[in-house]
């Protein structure tokens, strides 16, 4: 089966094709994962920000 879906003002078409029988879930049934969710590494921690510049000083009067 072909969808028309408009996104974002764009048009995208997508062809769906049917594999296997349709299985509802209830609404308390949940779909297993087909492969087991691991934990990922913490994301690397940025270098802090340079301390800015002093401000420069005045003029003598």
């Amino acid at each position: 089966m072909k969808y028309v879906a408009t996104i974002n003002g764009k048009r995208y078409e997508v062809e769906v094709e049917k594999l296997e029988a349709y299985k509802s879930l209830d609404r308390n049934g949940v779909a297993a994962p087909a492969t087991p969710v691991l934990a990922s590494a913490a994301p690397a921690r940025r270098p802090a920000a340079p301390a800015p510049a002093p401000a420069p000083a005045a003029p003598a009067p």
